[in-house]
């Protein structure tokens, strides 16, 4: 009969004690990273709508296609498609993900030539 434990039942057991407080100190670094490209996107979603709002402001017929560069490493881009009532415009920001990778969000509305009066 034993009463205590072997040397290799110990080393086992600090391995898996170590796997396991290994992945929890990361969880730490992986959710900041998770928070940090939700504030991108957040943030780009933001200017993507602004470009829109002031795009609906322009009298229609005087839109044009243009591209921009926003501070905090962000670049956009407004199209402007012409249709027979109406302009599309698609508003399109990107940034570079703090992860990896270029990122973008997309952002589309209809405006109307004429207005609403008939």
């Amino acid at each position: 009969m034993r009463s205590a434990f072997s040397l290799v039942e110990s080393l086992v057991a600090l391995t898996i004690l170590a796997v396991a407080l290994l992945s929890m100190a990361l969880l730490p670094v992986a959710t900041t990273k998770l928070l940090a490209a939700s504030a991108q996107r957040e943030r780009a979603s933001a200017l993507a709508l602004s470009l829109l709002e002031k795009a609906e402001g322009v009298e229609p017929d005087s839109l044009r296609s243009v591209s921009f560069d926003f501070p905090e490493g962000f670049t956009g881009s407004l199209s402007v498609e012409e249709e027979s009532f109406s302009v599309a415009l698609t508003a399109v920001v990107s940034w570079r993900n703090p992860t990896g990778g270029e990122r973008s969000v997309t952002y589309r509305r209809q405006v109307s030539r004429h207005g609403t009066s008939p």
